[in-house]
């Protein structure tokens, strides 16, 4: 799985996650982490509080992911 598919996933809950800990949960260096979410946040794809270093899927990239993921599973099985 891609990085970028792998912390898509991670956020798929519509909460905000810290950057630490999703690089931790990811076994990702925190750099790494910044610079996906940093691509992820200059397109839209998630929101990014840069004081509180946290970050959430934008409500339209959620509602994707949720039409989506039964294609999805249906498709390719999971």
């Amino acid at each position: 799985m891609s990085e970028i598919n792998e912390l898509l996933e991670l956020l798929e809950d519509d909460e905000w996650h810290d950057l630490s800990q999703v690089a931790e949960k990811m076994g990702l260096h925190e750099f790494r982490v910044e610079l996906l979410v940093n691509f992820l946040a200059e397109y839209e794809f998630i929101s990014l509080d840069k004081e509180g270093r946290r970050i959430r899927l934008a409500a339209s990239v959620l509602r994707f992911l949720k039409r989506v993921k039964p294609i999805e599973i249906q498709e390719f099985g999971g």
